[in-house]
């Protein structure tokens, strides 16, 4: 299958047609987002028109326990059909919705905590808390995306108040355009018109 690899924050997705891939994985760390305004963390240029399934493995941090994060998906152009969510390991059944722990040991497990969505750039989240400030959380945010138009797809983040939350290099996007079936037209039937035809394709 054609794949194109990009490292970085932005780059060209793969023009090939269906089945192909985009991979693409963050080199450095996103700049920090200490506001709720949404910045561009990732960029892939050049879409082309079709249909697409896609997977943002995520880490990100937070400076202060009590500050989450949000996520968007956005894509630039024409979209006829989106579905999206984020995925998250949440804390023991103990705790609040929307607090996400990257060390839950105990026996009787936690929360697997998701937001969802079914239009372009919706907001996924914010999140509540971190268990750990500076330490890396690790979130998945999975979508299908139908779309008419070439354009850009972009992940946004911002955190959930004035607080410092940054996306980690190593974040990655597993992206494929899908093949679509063609249609088969039907076979005609032959046009029968002798009787003694007619009469052994009854029998």
């Amino acid at each position: 299958m054609p794949t194109t690899l990009i490292s970085g924050g932005s780059g060209a997705a793969n023009s090939s047609g269906a089945p192909s891939d985009t991979w693409q994985v963050l080199t450095a760390n996103a700049a920090a987002n200490a506001t709720t305004t949404l910045q561009t963390v990732m960029t892939t240029t050049g879409l082309q028109t079709g249909t697409y399934e896609y997977e943002y493995a995520i880490v990100y941090q937070s400076a202060a326990v009590g500050t989450g994060v949000r996520f968007v998906v956005d894509y630039g152009g024409t979209v006829t059909r989106t579905r999206m969510t984020r995925h998250g390991q949440g804390s023991t059944f103990s705790q609040t919705l929307g607090d996400m722990d990257q060390t839950v040991t105990a026996v009787t497990g936690g929360i697997n905590t998701a937001w969802a969505g079914r239009t372009d750039a919706a907001d996924l989240g914010p999140s509540q808390t971190v268990d750990t400030i500076n330490a890396d959380q690790y979130e998945r945010i999975r979508g299908i995306l139908v779309v008419t138009t070439v354009a850009n797809l972009l992940l946004r983040h911002a955190s959930e108040t004035a607080g410092g939350t940054q996306v980690m290099a190593d974040t990655c996007l597993f992206l494929r355009k899908l093949a679509l079936l063609a249609a088969v037209a039907p076979v005609p039937r032959p046009l029968i018109t002798s009787q003694a035809v007619k009469r052994a394709a009854y029998f």
